[in-house]
C-alpha cells in the first residue's frame, strides 16, 4: 500500500491534471507564463549584446579568427528578443504564453546549435553547442511554469535537433564526426530538468491553494462580520417600523370612530370632519411610505447574502451602510457624507458593504467624542474613489507601513492576532480590481481610500 501511495504521489507530480482543471490556477499559470515570456525576451536581447561586448574586449586583448556567422547570431537573437517582447504585450499571447515561451526556448536552442556548428574554424564547436543547448533547457525549466512532459518534449526536441545538426556538420567537414557516446549524459540532465519542473509546478500550485484558502478564510471573516451587521439592521428596521405602524393604527382607529359618529354629527361639523379625514389620510400615507422605505432597505441588505457579483448603486450602498451604523455614531460623532455622481459598479455587495462598515467603524473608534467622520465618494481617473476620514490621532509612517499586514499583539497577557480586518478588506478590494490605501500624518487623522474600477474584472465572463 505504501508503494502504491508513493506511485500515486509521483504520478501527481509528473502529471498534475487536477491543477490544470482549476480556472483560477490556470490564470495564475498564464500570468507566470507572461512574466517568463518577457524574461526570456530580455535574455534574447541581453545575451548577444553582452556576448558582443566580451568578444570585442577579448579580440582586442587576444586576437583570433572568429566564426564568420557570429554577427548573424547577434542579429538573429536581437530580432527574436524584440519580437518576443512585442508579442508578450498582446492579448492574444496571454493565454498562450507558456507554449510561446517553450517555442522561444526551442528556437533559441536551434539558433545557438546552428551558429555554433556552421562555418567551421571554431574549436570545440560541438561541445560548445551541446553546453548552449543544456543552458537553454535549464533556463526554460527555471522560469517557465511548464508541465514535466512539456520540459521532456523541449529537451528531447533539442537533443534530436542537435544530433541531426551535428551529423550534417560533420559530413560537411565543419566539425568532428558525431558519436552517440557524446549524448550519454543528456538523459541524466533531461531527467533532472523534468524533476525540477515537476517540483516547481507543484510548489506553484501549493502556493496558489494556500493563498486561495487564506482568501476564503478572510472572506468568511467578513461574512461573519456582515452577519452581525445584519442583526443590527433587524433591530434598526424593527424600530423604524414601530413608529409608522403605530401611526397607521392610530389613524385607522380614528377613521373608524369618525365613521361611527358621522350620522350623529350635525351639518355644521361636516367641514371639520372632512379636515380630520384628510389629516388622517395624509398621516397614514406618510407612515406607509416610511414603511415601504424601511422594507426596501431591508430587501437590499437581505439580498447581500448572494455571493455572485452584480451591478449596484454605490451611493445607495453607502447610504444604507451609514444608516445601519447609526446606533454606533449617532450622538457620539458627527458623520458627514458627500457623494458626486457615481456610476453603477459591478461588485459583490456583501463583501463591499462589510469593508465599508469596517472602515467607518474604525473611523468612529479613532475619533474623539463629538468628533467628525467624513465619508465622500467621487470618480477620479476612471475609477470610483471612496474616502473615509477621521480626525483622530493618525498613524506614524512606521505604523502606516504595516497597517494592512496581519500581525500579533499582546493584550491581558495573551497574544492575539491583529489587523486581520484591514488585511481582509484590502484582499477583497484587490479581487475586485481595486485597492485600499491610507493617507495619514501623526496628529492629523487618517483617510482610508477605497478605489474600485468602473469596469470590474468580476464583470468579465
Amino acid at each position: 500500500m505504501r508503494w502504491k501511495d508513493r506511485l500515486r504521489t509521483l504520478r501527481a507530480y509528473l502529471f498534475p491534471g487536477e491543477a490544470e482543471t482549476d480556472p483560477g490556477f490556470r490564470e495564475e499559470v498564464d500570468r507566470a507564463s507572461v512574466r517568463a515570456l518577457r524574461t526570456i525576451g530580455w535574455i534574447n536581447l541581453l545575451m548577444p549584446t553582452t556576448g558582443l561586448v566580451v568578444h570585442v574586449l577579448a579580440q582586442w586583448i587576444e586576437p583570433i579568427q572568429h566564426n564568420p556567422v557570429y554577427p548573424w547570431t547577434v542579429l538573429a537573437f536581437l530580432i527574436l528578443g524584440g519580437a518576443t517582447l512585442s508579442l508578450a504585450e498582446t492579448g492574444w499571447a496571454r493565454t498562450r504564453a507558456r507554449w510561446l515561451t517553450l517555442a522561444n526556448g526551442f528556437l533559441s536552442g536551434v539558433l545557438l546549435v546552428t551558429f555554433d556548428l556552421v562555418g567551421g574554424g571554431a574549436e570545440m564547436a560541438e561541445l560548445r553547442s551541446f553546453l548552449n543547448m543544456v543552458v537553454v533547457l535549464l533556463i526554460g525549466t527555471a522560469i517557465v511554469p511548464a508541465l514535466p512532459w512539456q520540459i521532456l518534449l523541449l529537451g528531447g526536441g533539442l537533443g534530436l535537433f542537435h544530433f541531426c545538426a551535428a551529423g550534417l556538420s560533420a559530413n560537411a567537414g565543419w566539425t568532428a564526426q558525431v558519436s552517440l557516446h557524446h549524448y550519454a549524459g543528456l538523459d541524466v540532465i533531461l531527467l533532472l530538468c523534468v524533476a525540477l519542473a515537476a517540483l516547481n509546478y507543484r510548489k506553484l500550485y501549493e502556493t496558489y491553494r494556500a493563498h486561495r484558502n487564506e482568501i476564503e478564510t478572510h472572506e468568511r471573516l467578513l461574512i461573519s462580520e456582515n452577519a452581525a451587521l445584519l442583526g443590527k439592521l433587524a433591530a434598526t428596521i424593527s424600530h423604524e417600523l414601530n413608529s409608522p405602524l403605530g401611526a397607521v393604527n392610530s389613524a385607522l382607529d380614528s377613521l373608524a370612530r369618525l365613521e361611527n359618529r358621522r350620522e350623529q354629527n350635525a351639518l355644521d361639523d361636516a367641514v371639520r370632519t372632512h379636515e380630520l379625514h384628510q389629516t388622517l389620510i395624509v398621516t397614514a400615507q406618510s407612515s406607509l411610505a416610511g414603511m415601504r422605505q424601511a422594507i426596501a432597505r431591508m430587501q437590499r441588505f437581505t439580498n447581500l447574502d448572494r455571493s455572485e457579483a452584480h451591478d449596484v448603486d454605490l451611493k445607495q450602498l453607502l447610504s444604507d451602510v451609514t444608516m445601519l451604523l447609526e446606533p454606533e455614531w449617532a450622538g457620539r460623532v458627527e458623520l458627514k457624507m458627500s457623494c458626486g455622481e457615481l456610476p453603477r459598479v459591478t461588485v459583490r455587495p456583501q463583501q463591499i458593504s462589510a469593508v465599508l462598515a469596517k472602515l467607518i467603524q474604525n473611523a468612529i473608534q479613532a475619533s474623539s467624542p463629538r468628533g467628525k467622520v467624513e465619508l465622500s465618494a467621487d470618480c477620479r481617473n476612471g475609477s470610483v474613489e471612496v474616502m473615509v476620514r477621521d480626525h483622530g490621532p493618525g498613524f506614524s509612517p512606521e505604523d502606516a507601513a504595516v497597517l494592512f499586514e496581519p500581525g500579533f499583539r499582546v493584550r491581558d497577557g495573551r497574544v492575539k492576532a491583529g489587523r486581520w480586518g484591514l488585511f481582509s478588506s484590502r484582499q477583497v478590494l484587490r479581487e475586485h480590481g481595486g485597492e485600499l490605501a491610507i493617507r495619514t500624518d501623526p496628529g492629523q487623522g487618517a483617510t482610508m481610500v477605497l478605489t474600485l474600477p468602473r469596469e470590474s474584472p468580476l464583470a468579465r465572463p
